[in-house]
């Protein structure tokens, strides 16, 4: 009866211990900005919740994953199931300790209104490397809606062309990142807001295994001509100067994809010959992500976009 009563007491303490470090957590926490960072990609903000984390890195990507608190570290648990554990203490009530990086307490009405999402969840051989200029979209699915996140607001696609503008006229380089339950067609319904900017290369972010390690494929935006009337009428966009796409492929051997089995096409290809894949819109965004994955490097290689459902 009394290593009954020792087991439980001890048991309450720990719990009741675990319960106000959890109290002292809940919230927002803003990283120091005179620490030098470990790695490009570390959260700059945290918001501890009783059993869950959401993490904000400096491209703006929000996403939330679990977490416990062992002895003198802390246990990030993402949605993959990998785990990253980092050193943990407690400096103050007000300052933090993860890793080398220190975090200082937000008021309790600070409020970012920009929600937590997934990645599509694709895996490639090439990682994000951090560049100092350059613009950062998230394109994510809202309740339904197609979004994207421009800096820390959630808009409308045909907000794009105002926030990629530049006063010199020349392009930044563009990273854009899919959110999980994206369709092919709302990619390419960014894409078609994205050429309005001038802007045909793009570095599509596909997936994360943890906070400093997203999963990139590169991409280079080509759409028919007839697409791109189609959608400046609708959207009574005036006269812009554009590339006649159409005209520069005749030469080549045309190869229809529109679902994923329709990739198959392209084994045992001749390599001497030039050729032209017209993507439809029966194409998943995964199968669109293979699709490009196969002809990476590949110059006798063209891919454009003939067809999408509104």
């Amino acid at each position: 009866m009394k290593l009954y009563l020792y087991i439980l007491t001890f048991l309450l303490i720990n719990f009741s211990c675990s319960q106000k470090k959890f109290e002292r957590l809940r919230g927002v926490w803003k990283l120091d900005n005179n620490v030098k960072i470990e790695t490009p990609f570390f959260p700059i903000e945290l918001n501890f919740e009783t059993d869950s984390l959401i993490l904000i890195d400096d491209h703006h990507f929000k996403h939330q994953i679990r977490y416990q608190i062992i002895d003198d570290s802390i246990e990030m648990i993402f949605s993959n199931d990998n785990i990253r554990k980092l050193k943990f203490s407690f400096c103050s009530d007000s300052k933090i300790s993860i890793g080398n990086c220190k975090f200082y307490k937000f008021p309790n009405d600070f409020e970012n209104n920009v929600k937590p999402y997934e990645m599509i969840g694709y895996k490639t051989d090439e990682i994000l490397i951090q560049r100092s200029f350059s613009n950062i979209i998230h394109l994510v699915k809202i309740d339904g809606q197609v979004k994207v996140i421009l800096n820390d607001m959630t808009t409308d696609l045909e907000k794009i062309p105002d926030f990629l503008e530049t006063n010199h006229g020349t392009p930044l380089p563009l990273i854009l990142y899919l959110g999980k339950g994206l369709e092919f067609k709302d990619l390419v319904k960014a894409y078609l807001w994205i050429k309005l900017s001038n802007t045909h290369k793009v570095t599509l972010v596909t997936g994360n295994e943890s906070f400093d390690k997203f999963y990139v494929l590169k991409d280079f935006i080509q759409i028919k001509d007839s697409l791109l009337e189609n959608f400046y009428n609708r959207e009574n966009i005036k006269h812009l100067s554009t590339y006649p796409i159409d005209n520069q492929n005749k030469d080549r051997t045309i190869i229809e994809i529109n679902n994923k089995t329709d990739i198959e096409k392209l084994i045992n290809l001749n390599d001497s010959t030039k050729y032209l894949i017209q993507v439809g819109n029966k194409l998943e965004l995964i199968g669109y992500l293979e699709l490009i994955t196969k002809i990476r490097g590949k110059k006798n290689f063209k891919k454009i976009i003939t067809a999408y459902d509104k």
